[in-house]
């Protein structure tokens, strides 16, 4: 079930990850989350939409999926990331000014990549 080890991401990440339909099939669910946004615990959080750029650490819970299997949420949300790099996918956010901000996305779709939010 839960374990001590407290894996920390962003809030773009973790929305990515929780409205991954791949992680979350049919029947899967979680129970017992605890997660901390900005450093403070947030118990009533809205999973689906954290801030993209909060700072997300998960401290606790399981997931129960639909072949029975259970896991803690922090190993699930590792085996989901370590799935996107074994699928040479890399996940990031970033912060940039305005005036900048095309160039950024440009250079992103120029190197094939795809913007998500």
């Amino acid at each position: 079930m839960s374990t001590n080890t407290n894996v920390q991401t962003t809030g773009a990440i973790w929305n990515l990850f929780y409205a991954d339909k791949a992680a979350w099939p049919d029947g899967a669910h979680h129970d017992d989350t605890l997660l901390t946004i900005q450093g403070k615990e947030a118990p009533d959080v809205d999973f689906e939409n954290l801030p993209p750029d909060a700072t997300v650490e998960i401290r606790s819970g399981y997931v129960l999926l639909p072949n029975g299997s259970d896991l803690s949420l922090e190993q699930h949300f590792e085996n989901w990331l370590a799935e996107q790099s074994g699928r040479g996918v890399a996940l990031g956010a970033f912060r940039v000014s305005m005036d900048k901000l095309e160039a950024v996305h440009q250079a992103i779709e120029i190197a094939g990549g795809e913007l998500i939010a």
